[in-house]
């Protein structure tokens, strides 16, 4: 799968069940597999396909243990990008009663985006801030505002995260792009930073190069 053989890889995986050499971690690599075909670029059918199939490993995981919360999790997102969000959402109610509200406060704002109710998301991230006000808060609704391309309101946010947690890896990857595009002098050498120190951290992520290589291109 990791390959990107995932038919080949479904192949060898059947021929295992066949054999009556299947077990527990062949499914969990099944489940891996269709969830990597539904991120990867190809025909619409094709990618609902690969959803269908990892929703149904996931249902069997969650029949065989309701408190595998990792599981829950990815069925909620693997609903929402289905656009099956009454069912989401309640696999994310139930989910809550298992970890508390905070422990779904992120995926609730997903799900809430994901369905096209941008005031309902931020209702929640702005509860979450002034209740809270840490560093998670205002790096989640720096987050949201950048989705909804309130570049102004985001950097905001993500300055507030930085002044609370300089260092954190979160704040420093949100504010990023938005720091580099500001035209602001100061917040573009401040995002140039953030991007070398990903690099570092992240050497093998190309997405993080390709942004540096961009942004050099236009200066």
């Amino acid at each position: 799968y990791k390959a990107g053989r995932g038919e080949q890889a479904a192949q060898l995986l059947a021929r295992a069940q066949e054999r009556d050499l299947y077990n527990p971690d062949f499914r969990q690599l099944e489940l891996e597999g269709y969830l990597r075909q539904s991120r990867q670029e190809g025909s619409e059918e094709a990618r609902g396909m690969a959803l269908d199939s990892a929703a149904a490993i996931l249902r069997e995981l969650l029949t065989q243990d309701p408190n595998n919360v990792p599981a829950r999790r990815e069925l909620v997102n693997a609903l929402a990008k289905q656009q099956k969000y009454d069912e989401a959402q309640t696999q994310l109610d139930d989910l809550r009663t298992r970890v508390g509200a905070q422990g779904v406060l992120a995926a609730q704002v997903e799900l809430y985006l994901s369905r096209g109710d941008d005031e309902a998301a931020l209702r929640l991230c702005n509860e979450r801030v002034g209740s809270q006000g840490d560093v998670s808060a205002y790096v989640l609704r720096g987050t949201v505002y950048t989705r909804l391309n309130q570049s102004a309101n985001a950097i905001e946010d993500f300055r507030k995260a930085l002044v609370l947690a300089p260092d954190n890896a979160g704040a420093q990857l949100g504010a990023m792009g938005l720091f580099l595009n500001s035209g602001d002098p100061d917040l573009v050498s401040q995002g140039l930073k953030f991007l070398d120190g990903s690099i570092a951290r992240y050497p093998d992520n190309m997405d993080l190069k390709l942004m540096k290589a961009q942004y050099l291109s236009l200066i």
